[in-house]
């Protein structure tokens, strides 16, 4: 499966794999405060397409939640799609 990324400089947060992996924690330190970013629909937002990837990789594979690591990246590119830049090598 490939998602369309953008070339351009993004134009809002650049959301990292950590703030969507706080986002899904339970006792994580920074948890409400990832959800509140998440979460508010009117800050534009965008992410790099490694950020599935780490994230997938993180909740899933460490922590042993496949659905989980599935939702949360559903979730990074309903947010992100728009705004999903590529890495560069």
């Amino acid at each position: 499966m490939s998602f369309p990324v953008s070339t351009q400089r993004p134009s809002g947060l650049l959301l990292d794999s950590g703030v969507w992996i706080a986002s899904w924690g339970r006792e994580e330190a920074f948890t409400e405060a990832a959800r509140e970013v998440i979460e508010n629909i009117g800050l534009p937002t965008a992410a790099m397409d490694l950020t599935l990837y780490e994230v997938a990789n993180t909740i899933a594979a460490r922590r042993g939640d496949a659905a989980g690591a599935a939702f949360i990246c559903r979730s990074i590119y309903m947010r992100c799609k728009h705004e999903l830049i590529p890495g560069r090598p």
